[in-house]
């Protein structure tokens, strides 16, 4: 992050003078000129680039809603800040009132400066058309009136700067990811056919639920999944563990808000766990970080060190209320906890290679996360069967699941239907690889999406 000197800053401007006069002159009609106001002589930074970004998507995407469409743009970027150039051939008026709505629409929105030209190069000010002037960052004051008396120091707006744009970026990235997770839960609600589980053909060995049931649950959890980002990125500086407790209150808040939506049924509560700790993990990760799946589980296993011993060890029968702390006390097996605790290696070095390979080999998002269910069911062992079926069953679905890689690779859909048929019968339900299925395709998501 270099410092710009005043001489550099004057050339830039001068610059764009003639730059935009270049762009009026090539394209006619008026132009619309964007740039940041950032005080300070650091004009390029990390946080500089996300917010540019945000406010070309933006400018695009008010022009769009007044109809305009394949708008000639430049954009160009320079010591003193990027600069976005967008030829419209609207009334200036229109255009004016259009993007002091995006400077006024949000907090960060103040370092935007959006300038409207003319054909002849006038600037459209927001006094002509009777709209009010900008305030300053820091007071309710007009903002030339404190530019000019210099009412607050330069660290002050610095200050101020910094923490809008962060602020508007950690608001960016939560809601990415949150809808990432939710689009992991559907996809695994509706990829068929799936033995024994929910999907889109049927309901398998539950009788109490369908998978409208499980996107009216999916539907209620993406504001849990933008909060438990948001509290690991404030809580980055923390030890892991105290990331973790944090999410504990939101998390028993997301439970109720899906057992309201489903009627009492508990579609989600070991994704609300697990999903709610990756998204954590991904606050506490830096940017460069958050792609990679390796970073992702170690920093779940940290946040989630030592939880099987604290929640699960030294408790009596009388004491349990879940299937989960009954299989732990009777196999010594732990679960989602153990998995959250390894940092959901089946997840990482079973689920996403096994997607990852069906889709490298042109098979669909459908076949892709059937094949990788597969494979979780070869190694996972899932606490929800052994419940229903005992650790019998267990082996007897890992020990199939195993034959049908060894024997067909992809399995096929006329196999997966008929041991559907056999699960539903039986009434099994690998309720824990799906959770692991839900983290695999968000997992492939973060890897994949821009």
């Amino acid at each position: 992050m270099e410092e710009i000197t005043l001489t550099q800053l004057l050339d830039i401007r001068d610059a764009r003078v003639r730059r935009q006069k270049a762009l009026l002159h090539t394209h006619g009609g008026n132009l619309i000129c964007l740039t940041l106001n950032i005080p300070g002589p650091r004009k390029v930074t990390a946080q500089t680039g996300r917010i540019f970004a945000m406010a070309v998507d933006m400018v695009r995407a008010r022009l769009r809603g007044l109809g305009c469409k394949d708008i000639p743009q430049q954009l160009v970027h320079t010591p003193a800040g990027s600069e976005g150039y967008f030829s419209v051939n609207l009334p200036p008026e229109t255009l004016k009132t259009a993007m002091v709505e995006i400077e006024e629409s949000d907090p960060v929105a103040r370092l935007f400066d959006l300038d409207v030209l003319t054909a002849d190069g006038k600037k459209v000010g927001r006094e002509e058309l009777g709209l009010p002037g900008r305030k300053c960052l820091l007071c309710d004051r007009d903002a030339p009136i404190c530019a000019r008396s210099r009412a607050h120091s330069l660290a002050e707006l610095e200050e101020k700067t910094t923490a809008l744009m962060n602020e508007a970026i950690t608001r960016l990235d939560a809601r990415r990811f949150a809808s990432l997770a939710v689009r992991g839960l559907l996809y695994e609600a509706c990829a068929a056919p799936k033995p024994g589980l929910v999907d889109r053909l049927d309901s398998g060995s539950h009788n109490d639920m369908d998978i409208f049931t499980f996107m009216s649950s999916a539907a209620t959890l993406q504001p849990y999944f933008s909060d438990c980002f948001c509290l690991g990125r404030n809580s980055r500086h923390e030890p892991p563990q105290e990331t973790f407790r944090r999410l504990r209150l939101p998390g028993m808040l997301a439970e109720q808000e899906m057992y309201r939506a489903t009627g009492n049924i508990n579609t989600h509560k070991g994704a609300v766990f697990s999903l709610g700790l990756i998204c954590g993990a991904l606050g506490r990760l830096e940017e460069e970080d958050r792609r990679n799946p390796e970073a992702v589980s170690q920093m779940c296993a940290e946040m989630a060190g030592g939880l099987t011993e604290r929640e699960l060890t030294g408790k009596g029968k009388t004491q349990t209320a879940t299937h989960g702390e009954t299989v732990y006390l009777q196999h010594g097996i732990g679960g989602i906890r153990a998995q959250a605790e390894a940092g959901f290696p089946d997840a990482v070095r079973t689920g996403l290679p096994a997607l990852q390979n069906a889709l490298s080999q042109g098979y669909g998002m459908e076949e892709s996360g059937c094949a990788a269910l597969v494979a979780l069911m070869s190694v996972c062992v899932d606490t929800n069967l052994i419940a229903r079926g005992g650790m019998d069953a267990q082996r007897q679905t890992a020990a199939q699941a195993k034959a049908i890689l060894t024997r067909e690779g992809i399995p096929d859909r006329r196999t997966l239907v008929t041991w559907n048929q056999e699960m539903t019968e039986k009434h099994l339900s690998p309720g824990g690889c799906a959770d692991l299925l839900a983290i695999t395709y968000f997992l492939h998501f973060l890897q994949t999406e821009p």
